[in-house]
């Protein structure tokens, strides 16, 4: 397997975990950031959508274009990281969502199109991004936890989401709510210039970030990730996870409240718990994928869990208590939320080192594809069917099939040259 940490003489070996302790602070900012504004769609859309005259499944619309604009900038970020510095490069995925959120609050459709994009393209960033910052100064012993430590700023991006959008548009407004969301991304993006020259320091001006550029890049890391067989077995089963990890998010503050009649904030409370309980599920995922003989098959078990919780959440009415949808919605956070540090670890542990933000930036290409088409193949289906369970249940076929095949790949015999 290639050392994607480098030699074992490297400063990170040598002085152990402290040495990762800035640098994973820097990228769980920027993940929780990212996070709160992609998951603000969902929280937002059961109060602006009648605003707009529009259903709030229609947030399905706003997450593909959102998932959409996240997969390609991933895919193709890497020689602007390079040329850049992963610094200027988390700056500008700062900025954009901020933009996003923004052009949110006027309103008008044809910008919360833009808002999307915006806001997408600075998730589209963070995993390209942290991984570089990442994956040199990370032991490689501990490579699952730190990458897992740094995913839980999505849970917590999307705890915030669900707590407070709804208590601030409810106090100030919901337009007004963006707008301060906005400031914070501000604020933090200024803050963070004094530590350009610790990070970008190895920049590479001679790399080229020009469209020509950029397409070749992302050609280079779609090849990269198709080729590689355990690669290409562990993108196609996070595009099957992605899809129901954000059905289930897209979907749950509408379901709770607009179908079981449960209020804006106890709907949002809902879905907070089911972020927030993500942070010690990858915690956990996160120890037990640096000790077990194969976290590939982890992720597989874990696959399977997500498929059978994503079954019964659409089994939800108005006669389940709120406790057992509590109950099931932190056992969906604790595995359907939880699962993406052990992946980029492994896209990690399969490459070498030069190769790793490509390698993520493809591996994240085809698992945003599951977060594009996911919340709107689930919104056709239920539309065609009347039927939220039935679009639940087809889709949690996704990763349960997804689980198997990885069970079956990690019993295979890995390569020499990995």
């Amino acid at each position: 397997m290639v050392d994607p940490a480098g030699p074992s003489t490297n400063a990170s070996e040598r002085t152990g975990v402290r040495v990762v302790a800035g640098p994973l602070s820097l990228t769980v900012l920027l993940q929780s950031l990212t996070a709160f504004g992609l998951h603000s769609a969902s929280v937002y859309a059961p109060i602006a959508a009648p605003a707009l005259g529009l259903p709030p499944e229609r947030v399905s619309i706003f997450v593909m274009f959102a998932y959409g604009a996240a997969s390609l900038v991933g895919l193709g970020c890497s020689g602007l990281i390079a040329r850049l510095g992963p610094l200027r490069t988390v700056q500008i995925a700062l900025l954009a969502p901020a933009l996003g959120l923004l052009c949110a609050a006027v309103g008008w459709w044809p910008l919360l199109v833009v808002a999307a994009v915006l806001i997408g393209s600075g998730n589209g960033f963070t995993g390209p991004v942290s991984s570089y910052i990442l994956v040199e100064r990370t032991p490689r012993a501990v490579l699952s936890l730190v990458l897992s430590i740094k995913q839980t700023g999505v849970p917590v991006g999307g705890g915030i989401a669900g707590a407070l959008i709804p208590l601030m548009a409810l106090t100030v407004g919901w337009r007004e709510s963006l707008g301060l969301a906005a400031m914070v991304y501000l604020v933090c993006l200024i803050a963070l210039q004094p530590l350009r020259n610790q990070y970008d320091q190895q920049r590479d001006r001679t790399v080229r970030i020009g469209v020509t550029d950029t397409v070749r890049q992302m050609k280079s890391a779609l090849k990269l990730t198709w080729e590689h067989p355990r690669l290409r077995v562990l993108s196609l089963a996070c595009f099957a996870y992605v899809a129901v990890q954000w059905v289930v998010l897209t979907f749950m503050v509408s379901l709770l409240h607009t179908r079981l009649g449960y209020s804006l904030v106890t709907a949002g409370l809902v879905f907070s718990a089911t972020q927030l309980t993500g942070i010690p599920g990858r915690l956990l995922w996160g120890v037990l994928g640096d000790r077990v003989r194969s976290p590939m098959a982890l992720l597989g078990w874990l696959g399977l869990v997500m498929g059978v919780l994503a079954a019964i959440i659409g089994s939800w009415s108005t006669s389940w208590s709120l406790e057992w949808i509590l109950l099931v919605s932190v056992l969906f956070g604790i595995t359907g939320v939880s699962w993406n540090g052990l992946f980029f670890a492994e896209v990690a542990r399969n490459v070498r080192f030069e190769d790793v933000s490509r390698a993520t930036g493809g591996g994240q290409f085809i698992g945003f594809l599951g977060g594009m088409l996911g919340p709107v193949v689930f919104d056709a289906i239920a539309t065609v069917s009347s039927s939220y369970q039935a679009a639940y249940t087809a889709i949690a076929v996704l990763p349960f099939v997804a689980g198997l095949t990885l069970l079956k790949r990690s019993r295979a015999v890995r390569p020499s040259h990995i």
